[in-house]
């Protein structure tokens, strides 16, 4: 999960320093904290998969992201219903979940939480992607999902963000 930009309850980029953390309440008292991942660069990509080459610079601006992976507990406070995971338990990580289910997942946590949606289902930016529509897609039929990634808010991390936190914001080669 992350969360896009600075907007009116994450820290603002006019202070001289961000947060290092950040907390997101939501009306029904549960939250989720946030790291910054702080801006930088790293060779991202593998010589050894054909599906990686190449190997290629990706510089990016700092970011917000989950310092957790989201809970069954978050998932069920922000989409409500039944428990779509096979191994309950409302501390352990959300699964059984779609790419589509994780997009409306964001786009409802942006309305609790005062932020507009950020994944669409047209590309006028008229529809926003929710819970209902999401759970209609089965594999192999897909739709086209289009993202306004200016918007303030949350967005699932690109696989760049996520590469980069997950190397701990350092290139292994430095």
């Amino acid at each position: 999960l992350d969360g896009s930009k600075s907007g009116q309850n994450f820290p603002e980029k006019s202070q001289s320093i961000l947060e290092k953390r950040h907390r997101e309440h939501l009306p029904d008292g549960s939250f989720f904290d946030l790291i910054l991942i702080e801006a930088g660069s790293f060779n991202m990509g593998s010589n050894e998969h054909a599906s990686e080459k190449p190997i290629h610079p990706v510089q990016l601006p700092e970011f917000y992201l989950a310092q957790y992976p989201v809970t069954q507990a978050l998932w069920l406070a922000v989409i409500g219903g039944e428990n779509p995971a096979s191994f309950p338990s409302l501390q352990r990580p959300i699964e059984r979940v779609s790419w589509y289910d994780a997009a409306a997942f964001c786009n409802r946590l942006n309305e609790l939480c005062g932020y507009p949606p950020v994944y669409y289902g047209d590309a006028t930016f008229t529809r926003p992607l929710d819970i209902e529509t999401a759970k209609k897609i089965t594999y192999p039929n897909t739709i086209a999902v289009f993202t306004k990634p200016e918007k303030i808010g949350y967005r699932l991390p690109s696989e760049a963000q996520w590469e980069y936190a997950a190397r701990g914001g350092k290139d292994p080669d430095q």
